[in-house]
């Protein structure tokens, strides 16, 4: 009878392990997605990438070669990675030594080939140069903190244009995603020798001097610590020579060169395409006026005159700002460096209650109206700002009445101040937190509010849900600062929602399922591990009870 139960308890062992063993498949399901199969003749490779103990920007070139064969080739993510996306795979056989290298530099790592797996493999590289020799990158972007939460954040344009050896070069940086003030900078890597990065402005300005690949990595940072963060690069292309074909056309330049500024016109004298002396072009009305320093070298883009004419037709601002007059400059595209200073002429009295103080030079970027920091001298009738290309230019105006909008880099609004009189504050970065609810849980409406102005200002910042005032606060922010304004709401009935605060809007939601945020599963390899683990013990038991009972028997 003894025997009996002894058999029996061991096929009910044996009957739980193979129980248990078949709940693999079972558990894993909803947890993080196993990796594809690899081929015995395919390795898989990921990892960080450093250069002199530092991460890598996005962008750096990865090479693994076996012997004199290159195998693969991929790039850096925004985080210094390789082999998340794309996957990087390589083929071999097995014991074959893959070697890898970053912008052509060896890595100190090397691999042994084994087929069917996935390698974690950082790489370490000393000294990489930031150079390729190669005519195309890839551009990606991170960011921080409130930053990542805004919809459209980001650096722009994505990816810059080409540029030619010994030819003036100029691009600016627009910010999205960061409140006003912030600050620009190079973190990573370095510009083309003979571009300078004007931390102030964001804008990237001379002419480079020799050809090849060149990567880097721009970031822009707000008072707050939150930023945006592009990796790109330029490729400079080498100098073209003076043979006369098309392309050589396309950036010769004249000994000389005419200005027409409505009506008024000139010579323009050129060394190497560069001004032989300092150059004043000014319209015959005398509203415009273009200063240019001597040794500015100038890219008319093969064009031999230069011209700046009324623009009756401007393109409309999105942000509520107001045009006084604009102006079309030619040829479209010409830049020059260093930059020039631009003056346009107003006369007062100003439409609608302009406030003068509050006027600005902006640029059409060919989607919105670009500001530039500008000075006013209200003595002269006089708006200055410093100018690095040719486009449509114009005077705008900060409204002073009440629901009127102001110029900024995301969008704005007018106040009342304390004293009955109205102010200007500048509004950025507005987020959601969390973006989906469930009924009845709060959320979080957060935005930045910055004072353009010269002086304190106290305010309204008012929250529309859907449309409809929700809340209101009065803020009180000291002249070129900015502060944060939140609001703390709650609704009860499932849908979508949009906050709006001062022009910007932000989406969420409330949803019916939407509750606490659960805590993440187990990895599937640690289940896998463990169930293996529980089975194979539970096996061996019952070996080891079953050659006992016989050695009884």
């Amino acid at each position: 009878m003894t025997g009996y139960c002894h058999h029996k308890l061991y096929l009910y062992l044996v009957c739980l392990a193979v129980m248990t063993l078949a709940q693999v498949p079972l558990l894993l399901s909803g947890a993080v997605p196993a990796r594809a199969a690899l081929s015995s003749s395919t390795e898989r490779f990921y990892g960080y990438v450093y250069n002199d103990g530092k991460l890598v920007p996005c962008g750096y070139v990865i090479t693994a070669t076996i012997g004199a064969t290159q195998v693969g080739q991929t790039m850096t993510d925004a985080e210094g990675r390789y082999g998340y996306s794309p996957i990087f795979e390589i083929s071999g056989s097995d014991g074959q030594i893959v070697n890898f290298s970053v912008n052509a530099h060896p890595t100190i790592e090397r691999a042994v080939f084994k087929g069917g797996i996935s390698t974690q493999r950082n790489l370490t590289v000393i000294g990489a140069s930031s150079t390729m020799p190669s005519t195309s990158c890839s551009s990606c972007s991170g960011c921080s903190g409130s930053a990542c939460n805004t919809s459209g954040a980001g650096i722009s344009p994505t990816s810059f244009p080409n540029a030619t050896a010994g030819y003036p070069y100029s691009l600016d940086l627009n910010a999205h995603g960061v409140a006003m003030p912030y600050g620009w900078s190079i973190a990573y890597g370095s510009l083309p020798p003979g571009l300078t990065f004007d931390r102030t402005l964001g804008s990237i300005l001379g002419v480079p001097e020799t050809a090849g690949l060149y990567s880097f990595t721009i970031q822009v940072k707000d008072s707050a610590s939150n930023y945006l963060t592009l990796s790109t690069c330029i490729l400079v292309k080498p100098a073209v020579s003076q043979s006369g074909d098309s392309q050589t056309n396309m950036y010769m330049q004249k000994a000389a060169v005419t200005s027409n500024f409505m009506g008024s016109t000139d010579v323009v004298s050129l060394t190497s395409h560069t001004l032989a002396s300092a150059k004043e072009l000014v319209s015959e009305d005398r509203r415009v006026r273009l200063s240019l320093a001597a040794g500015t070298a100038l890219n008319l883009m093969g064009q031999s005159v230069i011209a700046a004419n009324r623009e009756s037709n401007p393109p409309a601002a999105t942000d509520g700002s107001l045009c006084i007059r604009s102006y079309s400059f030619t040829p479209p595209g010409a830049v020059f460096s260093p930059a020039a200073v631009m003056a346009l002429k107003y006369e007062t009295p100003l439409p609608d209650g302009l406030d003068e103080s509050g006027l600005f030079i902006a640029y059409w970027d060919g989607s919105r109206w670009a500001r530039l920091d500008s000075n006013v001298d209200m003595a002269e009738k006089l708006v200055t700002a410093s100018v690095s290309h040719f486009t449509i230019f114009a005077i705008r105006g900060l409204p002073a009445s009440a629901g009127q909008s102001i110029s900024s880099n995301s969008g704005s609004v007018s106040t009342p101040s304390s004293s009955g009189s109205s102010r200007s504050f500048a509004f950025s970065n507005l987020t959601a937190v969390p973006e989906t609810a469930g009924p009845g849980q709060q959320v979080t409406i957060s935005v930045n509010v910055f004072n353009s102005t010269k002086s304190q200002v106290t305010g309204l910042v008012v929250l529309k849900i859907n449309g409809k005032d929700e809340s209101q606060q009065a803020v009180t922010v000291d002249a070129g600062q900015s502060q944060t304004a939140s609001f703390t709401i709650s609704k009860d009935s499932p849908g979508k929602y949009t906050a709006g605060i001062g022009g910007l809007s932000k989406a969420f939601e409330v949803n019916q399922d939407a509750g606490p945020v659960k805590a993440p599963r187990i990895s599937s390899d640690v289940i896998t591990a463990i169930i293996c683990f529980a089975g194979l013990l539970i096996v061996i038991v019952i070996l080891r009870g079953i050659l006992g009972h016989r050695s009884r028997d």
